[in-house]
């Protein structure tokens, strides 16, 4: 048994303690980000991918029991009534699964809305290799009538995987 302040940074080797030295809570942190320009934008009524992505190697995979996704970026979406967008995350590797969508927006009023399009999913199917999620949008209800345009790298997309 270790005394109470004992063990500093200064006496642990880099890399001495791991994820593999932890015993259950969080084996795993990655995060990634999207960067934004403004203008890439979707009016399409079937899931387009928005090009955030995060992927979890496969030796970071091995003894997780599910990975906790989490996203949050802003969107634009115009439209004079019924500017809201439906995202959701997509494992695209190495297995393909879909997660619920999440839907953000406003229905009345305005001619445009700036939205928080956060998620997050838990993935408790785990198989081998490399894990790779992304996120998807669409009009909202995939409805011709609804967000005349979603400018889903308004502002940049940041995601973290959390293993456990």
């Amino acid at each position: 048994t270790l005394a109470t302040n004992s063990v500093d940074s200064a006496e642990l080797i880099d890399g001495a303690v791991d994820a593999s030295h932890l015993a259950g809570g969080v084996k795993y942190v990655g995060t990634a980000e999207l960067a934004y320009d403004q203008s890439d934008n979707s009016t399409t009524t079937t899931w387009v991918t928005t090009g955030a992505t995060i992927t979890v190697a496969a030796a970071d995979v091995v003894g997780l029991s599910k990975i906790i996704l989490i996203s949050d970026g802003t969107v634009r979406i115009n439209k004079e009534a019924h500017a809201h967008a439906e995202f959701r995350w997509q494992r695209t590797a190495p297995s393909t699964a879909n997660y619920t969508a999440n839907i953000c927006g406003v229905v009345g009023g305005g001619s445009e809305v700036y939205d928080q399009a956060g998620s997050i999913a838990v993935d408790s199917s785990l198989g081998v290799g490399d894990h790779t999620y992304t996120m998807y949008c669409q009009k909202a209800h995939a409805n011709v009538n609804y967000s005349a345009a979603i400018y889903y790298r308004y502002r940049g997309w940041r995601m973290a995987a959390i293993g456990v």
